[in-house]
């Protein structure tokens, strides 16, 4: 599952965790986990981490992503 995981990441884009969960069919929490064990290893970085009313953060990318919050 991490290497699916990572293979998304790969292709780029801007996903919630839900979106990822969902996509791998896995309970969020163990996302989340596997995302922070990733992102302390430098492998993926967080754009944002508060409420889904303020999805993008002011993220440079959030005019072209395809992320359903934006």
């Amino acid at each position: 599952m991490l290497e699916r995981l990572l293979e998304m990441t790969r292709q780029g884009g801007v996903f919630t965790l839900a979106d990822l969960a969902r996509r791998l069919d896995a309970d969020a929490e163990l996302v989340r986990a596997m995302l922070a064990d990733l992102e302390r290893r430098g492998r993926v970085h967080t754009v944002c981490s508060s409420s889904p009313a303020a999805a993008c953060c002011g993220c440079p990318l959030a005019g072209g992503c395809h992320s359903s919050n934006t």
